[in-house]
């Protein structure tokens, strides 16, 4: 994928400042980098996991999502810069 580069949203008062971003169709890319919470399935989709991954075992590796409401319909949210941080602690040096 051809990989191009979008303003930050930390950025946003420092034009200068550009993080590479994996080419998306532009609804996706907009939508991904103005918004500061992901679905749990808009998360799996980033990070190329299961649903039900995220639900049970993301959880259990230090990526921890926030819960909005009650009962069977609690939606599971988690922070675009936490999944992001988190995807960096992954790493295999």
């Amino acid at each position: 994928m051809p990989i191009r580069d979008i303003p930050c949203l930390d950025s946003i008062a420092q034009p200068s400042a550009w993080v590479p971003v994996v080419a998306l169709p532009d609804s996706e890319l907009t939508i991904m980098t103005l918004r500061s919470m992901l679905t749990a399935k808009e998360a799996a989709d980033f990070l190329n996991v299961s649903l039900t991954w995220m639900y049970r075992d993301a959880p259990k590796l230090g990526l921890t999502g926030y819960k909005f409401g009650r009962g069977k319909n609690a939606k599971l949210r988690f922070k675009y810069s936490e999944v992001i941080k988190w995807l960096e602690q992954q790493k295999i040096h």
